[in-house]
């Protein structure tokens, strides 16, 4: 909108006062003309000069002077005064509309330098400079303008598609200098006007997604799959059990932990033999052994029989071959059959539930549902960045994903004979890992090591006293060897950095003057130690951004020699982990944190989008 100031009334009044006056004269003196006609005269107008011819040569000039009946050279001068100071002023007016027109354009200039892809990356300070100072660039030097005042407004705010919109509005006021129109004491003309602008610019950034897959991880994902895991593990023969575990374990020892049982309280054994492609899986009616079921509970072995079994290896001795047993039993042909089996851990009993339990879904455990939201979240962020694809300068979204459990974190492999970490363990455009993810993305379950047993990890000669979500050591090695050092400015060759952290956050490692379970271990929140690090993470430049899939406290109850020599302890330490967890993300422009959490039964794929959706939306090109 642009506006000039009129004149003041007083210069109008002065030129309709004169004009008037004029007017009025030549009507007096017309006035007779119109009564009657004269001969020798026409019917005489204010303008029209008497036709009479005057004989000698000084008379027309003194007739003329003497005539007071048509003095059109008295009207005319007259006239003149007010005329001249009419165009005066027209051009005094022109001359401040093309000054308007000058400063229209700069302040539409200075409003696109300030959202200019490459001004765009700066603060809104920076941008408010810029535009100032292309506004006077290209105003300077005009004669007759003054008095200049350019005001830039830079908002902020969230375009639909998850960029931030910049919208600049450049106001200005001035005054043109008047040359006619100061006569009459009317100096200057006030003009103002806008130059408005916006851009949508989006950051690149390459997103480290760190996963857990401690055991914790295989938690189910719903408070149904977490009642059938209580009931599928509870064994009233095993009191350092109880009444069962929720985890899903996957240890290479289940009879040394926790084994699986069916609906009807049967011992579970999966069948390691020649014979498991057609009886995957076998049902004992544990301890007394006297009822042998196949996979889909048609009776085995000879009513009135017993079922014995054989082991090849003591639990000390940690041999590959203690899981194995040698079943022997006699079939409904009365005939001798033997068979090499082994307990079925709680890991393939989830994974195997809908077997066990006919009608029924598997059971799906977190780390599962990691699986699941990591495929989502690649077709999601490429969705994002086809989405951004028509901008003059579109962003990037590349990842890399990360696993860790009690050690150092891991580049995620593929699965196979030959694994490797392409493309998903390594910084790759989701452009191109989106469309192979749905069938080529690992199975993150796979990618948890084995428990060898209780306070082992992988085999008998990794002992980690059960310490087995070591957070600390995770985020030192994503800081020191992974991690940028400083920021980037969300270009496409410096791309932002974000970590995305998966995790129940309940650190499990040991550390002096602690006791949890046993003295020297912690099992705990974030504390202030490892607060310290997500600070020098986010001081150095990138954000951290949380999905907290909530340790559900119930999931604690009946575990026997897990927790229970301190069950307070942990469950006060739960109430705490989500706090703790804020403090280590960042925070949005809003206040908010850039982190999403998930009870049991809510959708990790749907908050870890939602999470990649704020790292987005919230990402700032900065230089």
């Amino acid at each position: 909108m642009t506006m000039i100031d009129p004149p003041r009334q007083g210069f109008f009044g002065r030129i309709v006062a004169l004009c008037g006056a004029a007017l009025k004269h030549c009507a007096k003196k017309l006035a007779p003309h119109f009564a009657k006609k004269s001969r020798g005269h026409k019917n005489l107008n204010c303008l029209d000069v008497s036709t009479k011819r005057h004989h000698g040569s000084g008379r027309p000039a003194r007739h003329l002077l003497a005539d007071s009946r048509g003095n059109v050279l008295v009207i005319t001068a007259a006239a003149l005064v007010p005329m001249i100071f009419a165009i005066g002023f027209g051009i005094d007016y022109g001359h401040a509309q093309y000054l308007q027109n000058v400063l229209n354009n700069a302040a539409d200039a200075a409003a696109l330098a300030a959202v200019d892809p490459g001004m765009i990356s700066q603060s809104d300070a920076v941008a408010s400079t810029a535009a100032s100072n292309m506004f006077n660039t290209q105003t300077s030097g005009y004669w007759g303008l003054n008095n200049v005042v350019v005001t830039p407004t830079i908002t902020d705010s969230f375009s639909g598609s998850l960029g931030v919109l910049r919208t600049v509005t450049v106001s200005y006021t001035a005054q043109s200098t008047n040359f006619f129109g100061a006569i009459l004491n009317l100096t200057t003309l006030a003009i103002s006007g806008t130059g408005t602008a916006s851009s949508s610019q989006a950051a690149s950034i390459n997103f480290y997604v760190v996963l857990d897959t401690s055991p914790s991880m295989l938690l189910p994902t719903t408070s149904t799959g977490i009642s059938q895991m209580l009931a599928g593990t509870a064994r009233t023969n095993t009191p350092q059990i109880g009444a069962g575990c929720a985890f899903g374990c996957h240890t290479a020892n289940p009879q040394s932990f926790t084994y699986a049982n069916d609906t009807n309280g049967y011992t579970l054994y999966t069948n390691t033999s020649a014979s498991a492609s057609t009886t995957p899986f076998f049902r004992v009616n544990s301890p007394t052994n006297t009822i042998l079921q196949d996979n889909n509970g048609v009776q085995l072995n000879k009513t009135g029989t017993s079922v014995t079994f054989t082991g090849t290896g003591t639990k000390g001795s940690f041999n590959s071959t203690y899981a194995n047993y040698s079943m022997k039993y006699t079939n409904t042909a009365n005939t001798s059959v033997t068979v090499t089996v082994a307990y079925a851990d709680t890991w393939w009993f989830a994974r195997n539930y809908a077997l066990v339990a006919p009608g029924q879904s598997n059971i799906e455990l977190r780390i599962d549902a990691e699986t699941k939201a990591a495929q989502g979240l690649l077709q999601y962020a490429a969705n994002v960045e086809a989405e951004y694809s028509t901008l003059l300068v579109p962003p990037k979204y590349q990842m890399q994903f990360y696993t860790f459990n009690y050690a150092s974190p891991a580049a995620l492999k593929t699965s196979g004979s030959s694994p490797s970490t392409t493309p998903y363990g390594v910084m790759t455009d989701v452009a191109t890992t989106a469309p192979l993810a749905s069938s080529t993305f690992p199975d993150l379950g796979l990618q948890a090591p084995l428990l060898w047993d209780v306070g082992y990890w992988t085999t008998s000669s990794v002992s980690n006293a059960d310490e087995d979500t070591d957070i600390p050591t995770m985020l030192t090695t994503m800081s020191s060897t992974i991690l940028p050092k400083s920021a980037g400015a969300g270009t496409v060759a410096s791309p932002q950095s974000v970590m995305i952290l998966v995790t129940d956050g309940m650190m499990d490692i040991s550390r002096s003057g602690t006791s949890c379970l046993q003295s020297g271990r912690v099992c705990s929140q974030l504390t202030a130690t490892e607060l310290a690090q997500c600070a020098a993470i986010k001081n150095a430049g990138t954000r951290i951004a949380i999905l907290y899939t909530v340790y559900d406290p119930a999931t604690l109850a009946n575990s026997g020699s897990i927790f229970s020599s301190s069950q307070a302890q942990m469950t006060t330490t739960i109430s705490q982990i989500q706090a703790a967890l804020q403090s280590c993300a960042s925070q949005n422009p809003d206040g908010s944190y850039l982190m999403q959490t998930v009870t049991s039964g809510g959708s990790i794929s749907a908050a870890l989008t939602q999470l990649f959706a704020m790292a987005v939306r919230n990402a700032r090109l900065v230089k």
